[in-house]
């Protein structure tokens, strides 16, 4: 099923959008936990995450902080596909969905 998406007989999920300012360490370290801890109780809510001055970010290397990739996996959260992902600028839709 997809973000926000219902079909008959099954629940839409809610979403929550974490930010910070550019989507590369806080938000989302954040969206994986938070999706990991609702996955695990049953919540029916999906958490994304956006950067709001990606410009900021020169010196950032590579999709995703790797101290925040090695605290996920302290924590035991493998996120493979998550933490490959490059940092997203948010939009109005983002805005608009959550």
């Amino acid at each position: 099923m997809s973000e926000g998406s219902s079909r008959m007989g099954q629940r839409r999920h809610k979403i929550i959008l974490f930010l910070c300012t550019g989507n590369y360490y806080r938000s989302r370290f954040a969206e994986i936990l938070f999706n990991s801890v609702a996955a695990r109780m049953g919540l029916h809510w999906i958490a994304s995450s956006r950067g709001l001055a990606l410009e900021r970010g020169v010196n950032n290397v590579g999709p995703m902080a790797v101290l925040a990739i090695k605290a996920l996996e302290s924590l035991g959260l493998r996120a493979a596909e998550d933490v490959a992902r490059i940092p997203a600028q948010v939009t109005l839709a983002d805005l608009e969905q959550a």
